[in-house]
């Protein structure tokens, strides 16, 4: 499988989203190579263009209300509720932005991303693929009954079972090396210096049960080879969930792994 391609793949439909407003069906192959042909005849979007589009979602979008927060972590039912912006960054690192964009917030699921970039630079595509897989569970992010039915293979590290396994790919000597290499990679995609929120730390711990259970079976399947397992695991894995960042510095990170392909990190 090729990872560079699927993280091309999934920024060209996280543009498209934002410029339109809306996934669309795929067309025809031969129109599609039309649609191609004349976009390339055009040449890339001015920057005026880009930001129009960018203020459009905005605007489309800011007084939507739908929804709620998570509360099943009771530090995220605290955050406010209307925080919205948009930060959309080229890969030549042209930076566009509307709405708020400094507020401080944890990233959360965001985190797997980037421990699993960690993971594919130091052990190779190979060892994510044998130990969890790369395939949609067809289930729930924290499902235990998906983790049963393969014995935890047949996911990926984007669910709470998978991120869980490949955050104990992580290698180093003792817990603080281990963790020093994840918040060091975040550092690095970040270009700054990344701080935990205690607070939201503390909530995580406190009401993890769920991933406790769901680390301790996907130890028993044997995808986490560690010790205090899944314990440790699941504590660094809370700890990169409550990592901050304000919407103006999380933006350089996400296009940073589509562009290098998850490989050249640090």
């Amino acid at each position: 499988m090729n990872i560079a391609r699927v993280f091309a793949m999934s920024r060209r439909a996280a543009v498209a989203f934002i410029l339109f407003g809306t996934f669309v069906a795929a067309p025809p192959r031969r129109a599609h190579s039309q649609n191609v042909a004349n976009a390339r005849s055009l040449g890339p979007p001015q920057a005026a263009d880009i930001q129009r589009a960018v203020n459009a979602a905005y605007a489309k979008y800011k007084d939507l209300h739908e929804g709620k927060n998570a509360d099943y972590i009771p530090a995220l039912a605290k955050v406010d509720p209307n925080l919205f912006g948009i930060a959309l960054v080229t890969p030549d690192g042209q930076v566009y932005v509307a709405g708020d964009n400094s507020t401080q917030v944890s990233i959360q699921s965001i985190s797997k991303v980037f421990t699993l970039a960690r993971v594919l630079q130091d052990s190779g595509e190979a060892t994510v693929v044998k130990n969890t897989g790369v395939d949609a569970t067809g289930a729930v992010f924290n499902s235990i009954v998906a983790i049963e039915q393969a014995k935890g293979h047949e996911m990926n590290p984007l669910v709470n079972p998978g991120a869980i396994a490949t955050t104990s790919l992580v290698s180093g000597s003792s817990y603080q090396d281990i963790w020093k290499k994840i918040s060091d990679t975040y550092d690095a995609f970040a270009g700054r210096k990344l701080t935990v929120l205690d607070d939201v730390y503390k909530s995580e711990a406190a009401t993890n049960q769920r991933n406790r259970a769901i680390g301790a079976l996907m130890y028993a399947y044997g995808h986490i080879m560690v010790a205090n397992a899944p314990v440790s695991v699941i504590s660094k894995l809370i700890a990169g969930d409550a990592t901050f960042r304000s919407h103006r510095k999380t933006r350089v990170m996400v296009p940073a792994v589509s562009s290098i392909g998850c490989r050249d990190i640090m």
